[in-house]
């Protein structure tokens, strides 16, 4: 099993009726596939990418949502020896998508046709109304871009993407080694979702074996393109994932819908975010619920003792994580008691990692004490798409930089404290100020802006933004809110991708330091001034 199509081919020829996806919307199963049956439709999908003049290592963008179609379209673009790249977008002129199509080559893009998804509104203005299936197009702002896939449902039914598909031969590239390139999975940069982290068949098993796992029926809802919710599992172990279909308009939202989900299927593992346990423990605070499953694995942003509660009301026990897209697992550890759970404790490094915390001037620090996350491992990038100077994201003795602040334990626990610097985790995303700063800077009126992190009475990290009016300008802070918030897509998904302002401050001009740059600490202290007297005004 040296490529991710060798191991598809052989658990369909040795578990070919085994159940590796159940699709559930909050009523019910909406449908389940064998082994087989993604074999098949996936390989018929890539004759069909094959007939429309896709060729082996062409980049194609796929925007569906999880759903059955989702998993057959990825998995087809395998098959077919291209390689696959999330579509996501956030801002309306799509800026944010384009720079990820120019920066990755893509030739295609897979829509779902619904008026309110955003990826289809940006495409609508260039496709023909009559079209069903397929168009070629040409798009400014990405040349290499040139055919649409679109994929819609009448009545439940999925139609016309993966109609017919039964008159298409399986095809599957004989050419493909454990070199090529099959994914390139995307994370936040600068500039939104602008890092492309390329893997490849080989790399894709490596990080599949690195995670553990058994006769698990896992319920997971991450988006099948991001690294925490690619299936790892059917790929390496032909295991059992539950997830939601989200090209029905009725699949669970709430946590507690959520839960009611995984009750019904009797999971006995699930991926679930903190700030949905939380809600969870919140809203089974009088009551308990009917089922407890087996084990929770949580990860993605800061783990606080608030999540202990969820140790025997929800779970045996909680699974706390750290990984990354870029490095895959780091570390886990394992909660089978509230009282032993601690604040920000991601577990111990993996077998294969080697991890050490360094302070500012990069040189190692004691046990207990925090400082900047190093790491090495078998599975950490080698470089972004487009490369970039290997000095910003490796220290000279080959350690990646993670961004994260951390510590170790004198046993060897290591502790995640969250972002160093300019970027901040908002649910599943990191932001960094930049982005938020890019789009208010498009502002007519905004002659400069400047985003800062800052957390204010003890409330978690936000976004602060600090603007200068163009001289005449009437603006206020209201109206530039508004404009932030319009300039983002709405979406069908359940996905959250827009980054969160927490407040918008005017003044005529920033303070500088004596080179001529703004002066940041200067300028938080400001804000904080400014907070301060709004709060005592409220009192």
């Amino acid at each position: 099993m040296d490529t991710i199509v060798a191991s598809m081919r052989q658990w369909a020829d040795t578990k070919p009726e085994a159940v590796v996806f159940t699709f559930v919307n909050k009523h019910g199963v909406t449908s389940e596939y064998t082994p087989r049956a993604v074999y098949e439709q996936a390989g018929r999908f890539a004759s069909r990418l094959r007939r429309y003049g896709f060729t082996k290592g062409d980049v194609i963008a796929n925007g569906l949502p999880n759903s059955p179609e989702r998993l057959v379209t990825d998995m087809g673009i395998v098959m077919a020896g291209c390689v696959m790249v999330n579509a996501q977008v956030c801002e309306v002129d799509g800026s944010d998508f384009f720079l990820t199509a120019n920066y990755s080559n893509c030739k295609g893009v897979i829509l779902y046709k619904k008026n309110n998804n955003a990826m289809f509104k940006l495409f609508e203005p260039l496709i023909d109304q009559n079209c069903a299936e397929y168009t070629e197009v040409f798009v400014q702002q990405a040349p290499s871009l040139t055919k649409l896939l679109l994929c819609s449902r009448v009545e439940g039914d999925q139609t016309p993407l993966l109609q017919g598909l039964g008159q298409e031969e399986i095809f599957s590239d004989t050419g493909t080694s454990p070199s090529d390139l099959a994914v390139l999975f995307t994370t936040s940069g600068t500039s939104g979702f602008s890092k492309l982290v390329p893997r490849t068949h080989e790399q894709i098993l490596q990080a599949g074996r690195s995670f553990e796992g058994g006769n698990v029926k896992y319920y997971s809802d991450r988006p099948f393109g991001w690294m925490g919710g690619f299936p790892f599992d059917y790929i390496v172990r032909c295991s059992h994932r539950v997830l939601q279909d989200k090209l029905t308009d009725d699949f669970a939202e709430t946590s507690t819908d959520i839960w009611d989900v995984i009750s019904r299927e009797q999971c006995t593992g699930a991926a679930m975010l903190p700030i949905a346990i939380l809600d969870l423990i919140h809203t089974y605070t009088t009551s308990k619920p009917s089922y407890k499953i087996p084990f929770i694995v949580t990860g993605g942003q800061p783990i606080t003792r608030n999540l202990s509660p969820a140790v025997g009301l929800l779970t045996d026990a909680l699974v706390v994580t750290y990984s990354s897209t870029e490095c895959a697992m780091v570390s886990v550890g394992v909660v089978t008691s509230a009282d032993l759970m601690k604040d920000n404790f991601v577990g111990k490094p993996g077998k294969d990692v080697s991890l050490t915390i360094v302070d500012d001037s990069n040189n190692p620090v004691a046990a207990n004490e925090q400082g900047l996350i190093l790491l090495k491992s078998p599975f950490i990038l080698t470089n972004y798409l487009p490369t970039v100077a290997s000095n910003s994201i490796f220290t000279p003795d080959g350690y990646f930089i993670t961004g994260d602040r951390g510590m170790l334990d004198e046993s060897g626990n290591l502790f995640c404290f969250g972002r160093a610097g300019d970027v901040i985790s908002q649910g599943p995303l990191l932001v960094y100020t930049s982005w938020p700063e890019k789009v208010l800077s498009k502002c007519p009126d905004v002659a400069d802006v400047v985003v800062l992190v800052m957390s204010v009475t003890g409330n978690d990290d936000g976004f602060y933004a600090c603007v200068m009016p163009k001289p005449g300008s009437a603006v206020t802070k209201e109206s530039l809110m508004d404009f932030y918030t319009s300039s983002f897509m709405t979406s069908i998904t359940s996905e959250k991708f827009k980054p969160e302002l927490t407040d918008i401050f005017l003044y005529e001009r920033f303070p500088q330091t004596f080179t001529g740059k703004v002066n940041k600490p200067r300028l938080k202290d400001l804000v904080l001034q400014q907070l301060c007297v709004n709060s005592t005004a409220i009192a």
